[in-house]
């Protein structure tokens, strides 16, 4: 049975990700900074938030940090430095690997301190 806390992280977890896809797909329909260069890097992290989404819905904290890191090591980081709305990306970036992290964790504990039935 899945703890209130662990709940709590997920829900963060899908709200970053839904964010995030909102925000790529803002970029794509109206900025100006957003040339021909950065369509297929848009589009991959646009489907990396979206497999984030699916992932802390689907309660896979695991598959959550792995789109968590992917999308922060490349991008993330680049776009955390910019002066636009789109530095928000990489803030949400952060976000979401401190929510798998803590969504982990938490699982991690909860199985430790679970009784073993003989």
């Amino acid at each position: 049975m899945e703890s209130e806390l662990v709940k709590g992280w997920r829900a963060a977890g899908t709200g970053i990700w839904i964010a995030t896809a909102v925000i790529w797909i803002l970029a794509f329909a109206f900025s100006p900074y957003f040339g021909v260069f950065m369509v297929f890097p848009g589009v991959v992290m646009l489907l990396i938030a979206i497999v984030g989404a699916f992932a802390a819905v689907r309660k896979n904290g695991v598959g959550q940090l792995v789109a968590a890191l992917l999308s922060l090591i490349p991008l993330g980081l680049v776009l955390l430095r910019s002066p636009s709305i789109f530095a928000l990306i990489g803030v949400l970036n952060i976000l979401a690997v401190g929510s798998a992290v803590c969504c982990l964790l938490q699982e991690s504990k909860e199985a430790k301190e679970a009784p073993v039935d003989p």
